[in-house]
């Protein structure tokens, strides 16, 4: 689904997120992606089948020149590294 706030950013859920009734597990985000021009940046969970489903999927409908993963890449001209569980480092050295 299209992010209410911003037009070029999409959450992958496990089920329509809704307001859940009184002990209901909530929609649960899988994954989230931004585009820019013909760009695709994005984050899956990890080793969930979900996630790799989806990232198969994406790979089958578009044709990618390069699918790059890690903890450190470039994109859109930021480098992006990751220095701990949850943080991230956001730089334009080069």
């Amino acid at each position: 689904m299209q992010h209410p706030l911003d037009a070029c950013c999409f959450l992958v859920f496990d089920k329509l997120p809704a307001h859940p009734a009184e002990g209901e597990p909530e929609a649960e985000l899988i994954a989230i992606f931004g585009l820019r021009v013909d760009d695709l940046f994005g984050c899956v969970l990890q080793n969930d089948p979900r996630g790799e489903e989806l990232q198969k999927t994406l790979k089958g409908i578009f044709n990618f020149r390069e699918w790059v993963t890690g903890d450190s890449l470039e994109y859109c001209g930021c480098q992006v590294e990751k220095i701990g569980d949850n943080k991230w480092k956001l730089f334009h050295e080069n």
